[in-house]
């Protein structure tokens, strides 16, 4: 072979494996974007997971406090949101409340909290008469029920209710009850948001405990 054949043939495998290296480079350059898609995606799932299981908790914890109080005191008690104010997308702080501390303040006292919580009681008597409790312990005849989110989550993707049924409630005569709610905004942004929630009836004899329903977590 010739010098320049020899020349010719060294040049064109040159550019050869320069022009795979190039697609190479490609095709890791696509990997790595969408394993990098992949990671931000999960991460964000688990961030989630990781909020919701301590909504999970508290509730659990109030859940097993209402059970003490209804044991003391005959029912269970309304708490008000907790904390007041919800800021979306923000670590908040539990505050001291006395509907809270009533009950034995089963959420410790600037615990952090991306969630609010709320808990609305009632109970009818024998003769079917549906009595709502207040925070302060007081009841009276209830008027129409609510059943939504925190007051100041901000948004207005959240159901809201007044039917008892839609929260799992089945009222009837001799019975407590008490509907637990857990509130978060994940997303700062007017139109994002997350229910957990949770109800106890108790006819005298046992307690009907419903699992924890969510609603828009985004899981």
């Amino acid at each position: 072979m010739r010098i320049f054949d020899v020349e010719w043939a060294m040049s064109k495998s040159t550019r050869s494996t320069a022009a795979f290296s190039l697609v190479e480079l490609m095709i890791a350059v696509t990997v790595i974007g969408i394993l990098a898609s992949l990671s931000v995606a999960s991460y964000g799932k688990y961030k989630i997971k990781a909020k919701v299981a301590e909504a999970n908790q508290f509730i659990a914890n109030i859940q097993k406090a209402q059970s003490t109080y209804l044991l003391d005191n005959g029912t269970y008690r309304t708490l008000s949101a907790n904390p007041t104010t919800l800021i979306p997308e923000a670590t908040n702080q539990i505050e001291l409340q006395d509907s809270w501390t009533a009950i034995g303040s089963p959420i410790p006292v600037g615990a952090k909290t991306y969630w609010g919580y709320a808990a609305i009681a009632g109970y009818v008597d024998g003769s079917s008469t549906e009595y709502e409790i207040a925070a302060d312990g007081t009841s009276a005849v209830a008027g129409g029920y609510t059943f939504g989110p925190h007051p100041t989550s901000g948004s207005g993707t959240c159901p809201s209710t007044s039917d008892p049924a839609d929260v799992g409630l089945t009222l009837s005569d001799n019975i407590n009850w008490v509907l637990i709610i857990a509130t978060a905004d994940f997303i700062d942004d007017g139109g994002s948001c997350s229910l957990l929630f949770q109800t106890l009836i108790h006819d005298g004899a046992s307690t009907l405990t419903s699992p924890q329903i969510q609603v828009n977590v985004g899981e």
